[in-house]
């Protein structure tokens, strides 16, 4: 399905990734198998996946979904035995790129090379979705996407390799189709980036970070941090909630404290009666 970028300009390799695991917590859930495919800027490209052994049984959800089962993995080894091998494999310099990796894989991903004792530090790495590209042009599945896009469904949907092959080829077709997408992957990432990795904040016109969810929808946080400083001490505190989520919600708390001490400094000294 996927040859090479006839569309995309790459100046860095880029890392395609996909990921199937026992379910859709990214905190609590386990990877069963991944893939990635390293393209580089003169066509060349590689893949690297396998399965993995979660450590329990895969519940039935899950395998309905990707048909992956228990035997399928009885085998493998456990991710905590490959991890090094994959993060050699993923690098620490260029664009990432998939199918809805913001919101969920790479997140399950940090997570689980977390519990290994390995750091993935995406902060200074372009991250280009191929869902929000398509959710903003024709909101879809991947399946979908590669009937758009491609022209034709694809055999073995939610097989990770499949899926990454997918992914690139829906990648570039996206590119060709849309006349205002940026043809470099480093700016389209930028179109789409967000204050965390996973778009639960995005930023406004003014560059200010906005709620991109819940009750506070729409919301700057600093406004929130200021008038309900006690939702975001919540979400900061749930289990759920992404490293890089709570570190923006405690800069916001921290500067919603800095200013009231400013305030109340200003109150003991006379200063907002002058």
């Amino acid at each position: 399905m996927f040859d090479e970028f006839a569309h995309l300009k790459l100046d860095a390799p880029l890392l395609v990734l996909d990921l199937e695991t026992t379910g859709l917590n990214v905190k609590k859930d386990r990877i069963v198998e991944y893939a990635a495919m390293r393209v580089t800027p003169d066509g060349e490209s590689d893949i690297y996946g396998r399965t993995v052994n979660p450590g329990f049984s895969i519940p039935s959800e899950a395998t309905a979904v990707h048909r992956i089962s228990d035997a399928d993995v009885r085998d493998s080894p456990q991710f905590e035995q490959i991890a090094q091998e994959f993060r050699d494999f993923i690098g620490d310099r260029g664009p990432i790129a998939g199918y809805n990796i913001k919101r969920f894989d790479l997140p399950l991903l940090i997570e689980e090379f977390k519990r290994c004792g390995i750091t993935l530090d995406l902060s200074n790495r372009p991250i280009i979705d191929s869902f929000e590209i398509y959710n903003k042009m024709d909101p879809r599945t991947l399946t979908g996407a590669a009937v758009r896009y491609l022209g034709q469904a694809f055999e073995g949907a939610h097989s990770a390799v499949d899926d990454v092959l997918a992914a690139a080829a829906v990648l570039d077709a996206q590119i060709a189709r849309h006349a205002d997408l940026p043809r470099n992957a480093r700016e389209l990432a930028k179109m789409f980036a967000s204050p965390d990795l996973a778009g639960r904040f995005r930023f406004d016109d003014a560059g200010q970070i906005v709620f991109n969810f819940g009750k506070h929808r729409g919301r700057t946080l600093d406004a929130v941090a200021s008038k309900d400083p006690g939702y975001l001490t919540w979400l900061r505190n749930q289990e759920g909630t992404l490293d890089d989520v709570r570190a923006l919600v405690q800069a916001a708390l921290d500067r919603a404290a800095d200013d009231l001490d400013e305030w109340i400094d200003a109150y003991n000294s006379g200063q907002r009666f002058k």
